[in-house]
């Protein structure tokens, strides 16, 4: 290892000593350039990799892949105990078998991983025509560990991130996917491209934590809170997340989540540092700004789609949140 600049295994395939895609991947991982893409030969399968090295510390792979044939891919040696993976599946799905724990383990579309050492790497089978798609962001430990401490929850390690088998999965979240967006979209050119990107990998990052470890550790709990009223505002917070256009009354929700409104309308802004109604707004103000930047809508569409049914008081909120009107940021969209 050289200083903290995170160190890759040697792919190979268990099947195939000679194997051409191995030699890219490793061509590609062990490279020393900002950006680097491999393409499959067009006899092999369909799809790239691209590797962005950001920093010593931070890399990102893009990966989308369609193999014509069975694939097998192993990972020998590099830098295991110290890097962790977060890793977001956009399209198909991939498994894998560690080594250290004999686990298998698979991602499907919509799911967000934490990999921690060991578990990162594995034999991977792919199917024959298996199309998968992902992006992963490979961090050292102590680069986590400095966003830990500066997000003040210095008190907790990077393995926070992950459960006690080393692995944590979930769903990923729409600001999640709004990011991901801007990162694969991006077209700026190399030096400002960097700044951009580092940018939007330390926001994703702080939304992941405050989704996982800070939405669901007591720890980082107002003290006041007990073990059950966090799950009641959790469930509150996921019911919400569920159908924001269709966001149920307060004291709905409250019954829904099994708190009394007082409670609810107290301890959700203590918790996740909006009161209920900011939230609602909040994230449909964000749905719309993604409808409007991807999708063939109106805004009065854009709008009502996300649960507004005036027009005058979402052009406001929109304004207010964003610093542009609906309508003129569709058209710089």
């Amino acid at each position: 290892m050289t200083g903290n600049k995170i160190e890759y295994p040697v792919v190979v395939n268990p099947h195939n000593g000679n194997c051409q895609i191995c030699d890219g991947f490793n061509s590609l991982y062990h490279a020393d350039s900002f950006e680097k893409e491999i393409r499959l030969p067009n006899l092999v399968g369909d799809g790239y990799c691209r590797r962005i090295a950001l920093k010593p510390s931070v890399e990102i792979s893009i990966v989308d892949m369609t193999f014509f044939g069975d694939m097998a891919i192993d990972g020998k040696g590099g830098d295991r105990p110290s890097f962790y993976d977060l890793s977001f599946c956009l399209e198909g799905s991939f498994r894998w078998r560690t080594k250290e724990k004999n686990l298998e383990l698979e991602a499907q579309r919509g799911d967000s991983l934490m990999l921690c050492g060991e578990t990162a790497y594995g034999l991977s089978n792919i199917d024959k025509g298996q199309h998968f798609s992902y992006v992963n962001i490979k961090m050292r430990e102590d680069f986590i560990a400095g966003l830990l401490s500066l997000a003040g929850a210095g008190n907790l390690t990077p393995a926070a991130l992950c459960s006690p088998t080393r692995f944590q999965k979930g769903e990923t979240s729409f600001s999640a996917k709004r990011i991901l967006y801007d990162i694969l979209n991006c077209r700026l050119s190399r030096g400002v491209k960097k700044i951009y990107l580092e940018a939007k990998i330390t926001e994703l990052l702080a939304v992941y934590m405050d989704e996982t470890v800070f939405e669901n550790s007591v720890l980082l709990s107002p003290p006041d809170l007990s073990k059950e009223d966090i799950d009641g505002l959790w469930r509150a917070k996921s019911i919400l997340d569920a159908d924001i256009a269709g966001a149920p009354s307060l004291s709905h929700l409250a019954r829904l989540a099994n708190l009394n409104e007082y409670k609810l309308k107290r301890s959700f802004k203590a918790l996740y540092g909006q009161p209920v109604h900011a939230y609602i707004i909040d994230r449909r103000l964000e749905n719309a700004q993604h409808l409007l930047e991807t999708g063939d809508v109106t805004v009065t569409e854009a709008a009502q789609l996300v649960g507004f049914n005036d027009l005058g008081r979402f052009a406001e909120k929109f304004r207010k949140k964003f610093g542009v009107n609906p309508s003129e940021y569709k058209k710089t969209s």
